[in-house]
């Protein structure tokens, strides 16, 4: 999987899990402590920042997704 098809995903499944419990953006970055502006650039698979693991983590955690990690080869 590439980088870019990797954060398509994650900013797919983060905004629709985020939608389906019916918050905001700034309820989601209320519920983890991150920013509104780095929830959405997590959001945003265009984003030139993309987010780190650690943002991943808090938001997977607050919205009850799973992150599973496998080793290339």
């Amino acid at each position: 999987m590439t980088a870019s098809r990797l954060a398509l995903d994650i900013a797919a499944q983060v905004r629709a899990a985020r939608i389906a419990k019916g918050w905001t953006q700034e309820d989601m970055a209320s519920i983890t402590g991150l920013s509104r502006y780095t929830v959405m650039d997590a959001e945003n698979p265009k984003s030139k920042r993309g987010p780190s693991l650690t943002t991943v983590y808090y938001l997977f955690l607050a919205l009850g997704l799973t992150l599973e990690v496998r080793a290339a080869g």
